[in-house]
């Protein structure tokens, strides 16, 4: 089909327009840069619970050790 004064390719199955050559390299970079920002927000994700399982293991590290003090005679924990 012609546009204007281009000749444009139509998929009837579609029933859309076939991408032309600056479309294809345009949406192909768009679909690279919204992979590398998924990456980057999953590795985000990745350390912040990364950091949040460390907190929390200290955390219970610290609350075992404030017990045991606890149950030495003797000791206090103040």
């Amino acid at each position: 089909r012609f546009e204007g004064e281009r000749l444009r390719l139509w998929d009837p199955a579609t029933r859309q327009y076939l991408l032309n050559h600056t479309e294809e390299n345009k949406a192909r970079r768009a679909a690279e840069a919204a992979r590398e920002e998924e990456k980057a927000a999953r590795l985000e994700a990745e350390s912040r619970a990364q950091a949040e399982i460390a907190a929390r293991q200290a955390a219970e590290k610290r609350v075992a050790e404030l017990e045991a003090a606890s149950r030495r005679p003797g000791d206090s924990a103040d």
